[in-house]
């Protein structure tokens, strides 16, 4: 699997002194239905055989393995979200994690 990381992210990285990356599927209800999605923190996993540990550029990446069995490329960048500035990943988040659960 080949994880590509902006420059933002790396710089964040260094900046807060992690090398841990989790990326883990989200499944959440609202008022709207259900909301399916891939979030990227800065923790580790409480669980870690539910996820697969890649090692680049001396970082840990933890990927869940439920995406990690349905993708071979993750780009992953550093920006704005709803609530300020966070690691996500780059694309179409919420169809991959709705594809990924089963709910498409």
């Amino acid at each position: 699997m080949q994880i590509t990381l902006s420059p933002a992210l790396q710089a964040y990285m260094t900046q807060v002194g992690s090398s841990l990356l989790r990326v883990k599927l989200d499944a959440a209800r609202c008022c709207n239905g259900a909301y399916y999605g891939v979030s990227v923190d800065t923790h580790q996993p409480h669980d870690p055989g539910k996820y697969v540990c890649i090692k680049q550029d001396g970082l840990q990446i933890f990927v869940a393995t439920k995406l990690a069995q349905h993708t071979s490329v993750i780009e992953l960048a550093y920006g704005r979200r709803l609530f300020g500035m966070k690691p996500y990943l780059a694309g179409p988040e919420a169809l991959l994690g709705a594809v990924l659960m089963g709910f498409v």
